[in-house]
């Protein structure tokens, strides 16, 4: 397997680890990654729509979802878009800090990735 490989499986088993690691802990504690990473205005946001829990699960079966897709290789493209959307989301939501910018960093790997993939 050739190193340009290689990266491209590393990148991808990170991501996917890293997205199937939050959405399974927001399927599984909804209430405390909510009181963990959720900003009041996203709250207020999601409590609009739907209860703060069963707003957290469904974005934690979309993450589980992307994780696999990405794992796997399953409609790769169109899976690395809807990470991208999740991160800005992300990012977004978490304001200006520390973590907000490794996602920043996660946002430009994903970019990357998705102009790699034909």
């Amino acid at each position: 397997m050739s190193l340009r490989k290689t990266g491209k499986l590393a990148f991808r088993i990170g991501l996917a680890g890293l997205f199937g690691y939050f959405g399974t802990m927001a399927i599984l504690e909804p209430a405390n990654q909510a009181a963990t990473w959720l900003s009041p205005q996203f709250e207020e946001l999601m409590s609009s729509m739907v209860s703060v829990e069963v707003g957290v699960r469904l974005f934690g079966i979309a993450q589980v979802a992307v994780a696999a897709a990405i794992l796997f290789k399953l409609l790769l493209r169109w899976a690395l878009l809807l990470a991208a959307i999740m991160l800005v989301g992300i990012i977004a939501n978490l304001g200006f800090n520390e973590t907000a910018l490794r996602d920043l960093v996660l946002l430009t790997g994903v970019f990357y990735f998705y102009t790699q993939e034909s």
